[in-house]
């Protein structure tokens, strides 16, 4: 038993499937058989047609909201600025000569931590910001 290779179709295919479905004068099992595609393609094919019609008609799309860098880099740099005092603190309170080394593992572990935290946040804002959610 061989596998068919992957058929790619092309977008003028997939829209006169996609009308042939939505017309109805076939089952989905007839137009499958006719057009030799899966009957769940021809679904998927249709729904997409049908949520993406409105687009050719000119309809509104929703804008991305404009990003503010200037505010971002501020942010990026209290963080990072932040994060360096932290880390400065809890170097001083190891001092140079503890050769604790549990201490200074445990140390490197939260700084890693807070690093990851920081870089999160700012992930995390700007895709709140590209997705156009509030309150985050």
């Amino acid at each position: 038993m061989s596998r068919r290779a992957r058929r790619n179709h092309s977008p003028t295919f997939k829209a006169k499937v996609a009308v042939d479905a939505i017309r109805g004068e076939r089952t989905l099992a007839e137009l499958a058989k006719l057009h030799d595609v899966h009957a769940n393609q021809i679904v998927d094919w249709k729904n997409q047609l049908l949520t993406r019609a409105a687009g050719v008609f000119g309809a509104d799309t929703v804008a991305a909201p404009a990003v503010d860098l200037k505010d971002l880099h501020a942010k990026i740099g209290r963080l990072h600025r932040h994060r360096e005092e932290s880390s400065i603190g809890q170097r001083q309170q190891v001092g140079l000569g503890a050769h604790d080394l549990r201490q200074k593992a445990q140390l490197l572990v939260r700084w890693t931590a807070q690093a990851w935290r920081a870089h999160s946040a700012v992930a995390c804002s700007r895709a709140a910001r590209s997705s156009g959610v509030s309150g985050v």
